[in-house]
């Protein structure tokens, strides 16, 4: 069932619809943006969680980072593939400029974390 929900919003994201916000290389319905401001987000972390679920479906968030890069914590560990980068940069650049953020830092770490606790 959620998996549905992911995609639906996902799709919802890619309409071709005369209201779309430019998230900065990445277009989303109006209406996805719209149903952020109505949710829990409080902070920029929780909104840029919330908008990255809304951009990429449930299957494609699922075993992914952020950067594609292997993790200096877990060098035994093979590195997981990376997320779209310009969706990525969309989210996150959107976020720092909603939130008035001038580094990106702690909005990706948010980001990371999440796809790390969802990565199996």
């Amino acid at each position: 069932r959620n998996s549905e929900k992911a995609e639906n919003s996902a799709n919802a994201c890619q309409q071709e619809d005369d209201e779309l916000v430019d998230l900065g290389g990445y277009k989303v319905n109006k209406a996805v943006i719209d149903m952020l401001k109505l949710g829990p987000a409080k902070t920029a972390a929780t909104y840029a969680r919330e908008l990255l679920r809304q951009v990429f479906t449930a299957e494609e968030l699922l075993g992914k980072s952020i950067t594609g890069k292997q993790s200096n914590a877990h060098k035994e560990k093979e590195a997981r593939p990376q997320l779209d980068p310009i969706r990525v940069n969309a989210v996150v650049k959107y976020t720092c400029t909603k939130f008035h953020l001038l580094k990106e830092t702690a909005v990706r770490s948010s980001l990371s974390s999440m796809l790390n606790k969802g990565k199996e």
